[in-house]
């Protein structure tokens, strides 16, 4: 399991794919808090980049994440993952890192667990126009 919690923000861009899929590439950086216990660097940063995909209520992704604590550790992970959607909003994804090692970061595991809430930037901007009769 991942050993220590971790928050990320990205970017996304999103594709109707019929009347009840969706695609998206995504972008983002990550800090991951590790518990001394693994490591005596605290923080881990990381670069990712993914494509992820969802019909009805099932999903699934790929991506491709760089991770450092900028003291002579780092990794690129490959991680495949499956889940299930609602809406698009939430997600809920298990996924297995499969990282080619440069150099060990420990406390990062194989197994990921990600829930991830979706913001439209039309609500972050008040866009959304409501139809009144």
């Amino acid at each position: 399991m991942q050993k220590s919690p971790f928050v990320e923000i990205g970017f996304s861009s999103v594709g109707q794919g019929g009347d009840y899929g969706s695609w998206c590439f995504y972008s983002a950086i990550d800090i991951n808090y590790r518990n001394t216990t693994f490591s005596n660097s605290k923080l881990y940063y990381g670069l990712k980049f993914g494509y992820e995909t969802s019909w009805v209520f099932l999903m699934w992704a790929l991506e491709f994440k760089y991770s450092t604590n900028f003291d002579n550790s780092q990794m690129i992970f490959f991680t495949p993952k499956v889940g299930i959607s609602i809406g698009g909003f939430f997600n809920l994804l298990y996924g297995y890192n499969l990282p080619n090692v440069y150099s060990e970061l420990p406390g990062i595991g194989h197994h990921q667990i990600s829930l991830i809430a979706n913001i439209n930037r039309k609500i972050i901007k008040n866009e959304f126009k409501t139809n009144n009769p």
